[in-house]
């Protein structure tokens, strides 16, 4: 097991302490942001030793996020043309 351990711990069940601060919120974040890029930086080691294009990955997705915000613009226009019509309706209701 490994665990930060401040001052105020026991760590007599612990395998591997890691002295550290526990209770602040920048100490938390910078252990998960730390922790994280390490897994991240193990997958993509384990990838490229597989064989895998890892920027050919890279570029599929920025491709699928490209795709999405598209899709996003036209439901957008779509939505405002739809209003547009509605409201001209509207107009020409009152108008008649």
């Amino acid at each position: 097991v490994v665990a930060i351990c401040d001052t105020n711990s026991n760590p007599d069940e612990i395998t591997d302490p890691v002295p550290g601060n526990d209770d602040a919120i920048r100490a938390i974040n910078l252990y998960c942001d730390l922790i994280s890029s390490a897994v991240l930086d193990g997958i993509q080691a384990e990838m490229i030793a597989a064989g895998v294009d890892v920027g050919a990955v890279a570029d599929v997705e920025a491709s699928a996020a490209a795709d999405a915000e598209k899709a996003e613009e036209v439901a957008e226009e779509k939505a405002s043309t739809e209003e547009k019509a509605e409201e001209a309706s509207e107009k020409e209701a009152v108008n008649a």
